[in-house]
């Protein structure tokens, strides 16, 4: 699907925090769509670190992103006044062992080959992919950008474990006093807020990228739903999501990124 509306398409100005129903938006680029938690199975232990670099599913990628980034029409994708289709140098293997070993865990495959191959960040969904690099200031490695602070990198090898809200919000709904009464109404708006982001939700997840309006998209790094990218909208009242393929199915890392390039393609030469 084309990304001409962008992905932050049905928004206005800032994003609308005064009530939790979702709001209606435009159809979502492939890489952006999203309906409810799925069914966690039991956690998966930790995977080794050190694991050989699949690098299949790159082939030709860093070649298509170089004719994206010289056409005149690449202002056309949105985001790309942000990245301007221009990518990071790979990490070296050695780079993404120190990686691995800070994080106590293993990054995705999909993602830890596309570091290696492809590139540490930049040009990607949204307003690009945060770049992994060492923050020389920390003294540690982390993801670098406008919201890739809202990672916990001492919680990366913890389960990814959102819980099901819906209970709760569904309570929360009920209570839901008339916006004329001001004091119960902000009352309930914080809330709904400290429900969505309790303390934990986002342990053992990285946040990759952000899609503008407080929107920020997570890759899972630990638990039942590894390799997977997960959407997060609840500045917006709206909470964490999987993204789905236009099959239904959730989307890995290179599902999402694909599906984006082809996107972007698309847009470009339509």
């Amino acid at each position: 699907m084309a990304l001409a509306e962008g992905p932050s398409a049905g928004r206005t100005g800032s994003p609308v925090r005064d009530h939790p129903v979702r709001r209606s938006r435009a159809p979502f680029p492939d890489h952006l769509r999203s309906h409810g938690s799925p069914d966690r199975a039991a956690s998966h232990a930790a995977r080794p670190i050190l694991l050989p670099v699949a690098t299949d599913s790159w082939g030709g990628v860093r070649a298509r992103i170089r004719r994206l980034r010289w056409s005149r029409h690449r202002g056309k994708v949105f985001g790309a006044d942000g990245h301007r289709f221009a990518l990071r140098p790979p990490l070296r293997l050695d780079q993404l062992a120190q990686i691995e070993a800070q994080f106590g865990t293993a990054l995705p495959e999909e993602y830890r080959s596309f570091l290696t191959t492809v590139g540490a960040g930049g040009a990607g969904p949204g307003y690009g992919l945060f770049p992994l690099a060492r923050d020389r200031a920390a003294g540690r490695w982390a993801w670098l950008g406008d919201g890739a602070e809202l990672t916990d990198l001492d919680a990366l090898a913890r389960d990814f474990a959102p819980g099901d809200l819906s209970g709760d919000q569904h309570r929360l709904q009920q209570q839901l006093p008339p916006p004329q009464d001001t004091d119960a109404y902000a009352s309930w708006q914080r809330s709904w807020e400290d429900l969505l982001h309790a303390p934990g939700r986002t342990d053992g997840a990285a946040c990759v990228c952000h899609l503008g309006c407080g929107w920020q998209v997570w890759l899972i790094l630990h638990g039942p739903d590894a390799g997977r990218i997960w959407l997060d909208d609840r500045g917006a009242g709206i909470d964490l999501e999987p993204a789905l393929g236009r099959d239904g199915n959730p989307h890995t890392f290179t599902s999402w990124y694909l599906s984006w390039l082809a996107g972007a393609e698309s847009t470009i030469t339509s």
